[in-house]
């Protein structure tokens, strides 16, 4: 049971380990990862002082993962009854009769829609993706392109001054920046830690204000290298840059499509 259970640690910490105080809806789940992460902290400290106390932490582990595990399928059950509301809602203001605003692709087709952006669609429209897909391919396909990947759920990437390397690594090799909000609404939390990075920041890289008149220098540190000197930032690269956010919730609340633009994902048969 103990290599089994070691495994699982080693899964846990590559996933993300713990919120840690990014799961506002789901109070229960996030006191449930912390809970997770600090056995896990305990199990760590245990092995390099060497005390025999292992089977006892990883006993512990296992017990957290299971609360973690329950509290994660009551959270999809609420989010899919959410969905359910949103949906009957929808169709008793005869919304559903309306085309689904934003646009729609295959994931065979996200790489023409999202890097390529053939028909100009996304910079006509103005506003950086949401890329809508419960089934999660399209996140896997973001993450093994030539990307700055940001995991949300996993605090190490939210802090600010990874936010701010990972921004500024985007624009200056000109690739996109990606925000994985996974199955939680996690929007509001990277903008508040986009705000931590620098003031107005949040809204300056949504409105793409950032990327005039070389305002994207203020977010240059004298200990940055010269890799990131002002000369470095080229436009034929700076246009290239995107961002692009991708979450797993099927209708991400109203205030997201307005600021972003949606795009979902059809998997094989026509369903979302």
């Amino acid at each position: 049971m103990a290599d089994f259970l070691l495994e699982r640690v080693e899964v846990r910490r590559e996933w993300g380990s713990v919120f840690n105080g990014r799961l506002a809806p789901f109070p229960q789940l996030q006191q449930a990862y912390c809970k997770l992460n600090r056995r896990i902290a305990e199990h760590d400290k245990c092995e390099r002082r060497g005390v025999g106390l292992a089977e006892l932490t990883l006993q512990a582990i296992k017990d957290a993962e299971e609360q973690v595990d329950r509290l994660q399928q009551e959270a999809q059950k609420a989010e899919e009854a959410l969905a359910l509301a949103r949906l009957e809602l929808r169709e008793q203001t005869e919304e559903a009769e309306e085309e689904v605003p934003g646009l729609k692709c295959q994931v065979s087709e996200l790489h023409d829609v999202l890097m390529k952006d053939v028909g100009d669609r996304i910079r006509a429209d103005g506003r950086w993706p949401l890329v809508i897909d419960p089934s999660g391919q399209a996140a896997t396909f973001l993450r093994y392109q030539d990307t700055n990947y940001v995991d949300a759920v996993n605090p190490d990437h939210l802090r600010p001054e990874r936010i701010r390397l990972a921004l500024l690594g985007a624009l200056r090799f000109g690739k996109p920046l990606v925000f994985d909000l996974r199955e939680v609404d996690l929007f509001p939390a990277v903008q508040q830690q986009l705000e931590a990075v620098q003031p107005g920041l949040a809204q300056e890289l949504l409105g793409r204000g950032l990327l005039e008149q070389e305002r994207y220098l203020s977010l240059l540190r004298p200990t940055d290298g010269p890799e990131y000197s002002p000369n470095q930032f080229q436009e034929a690269r700076l246009q290239h840059f995107r961002l692009f956010f991708v979450t797993k919730v099927r209708w991400p609340p109203a205030e997201q499509l307005q600021v972003l633009l949606p795009v979902r994902v059809q998997l094989p048969g026509g369903g979302l």
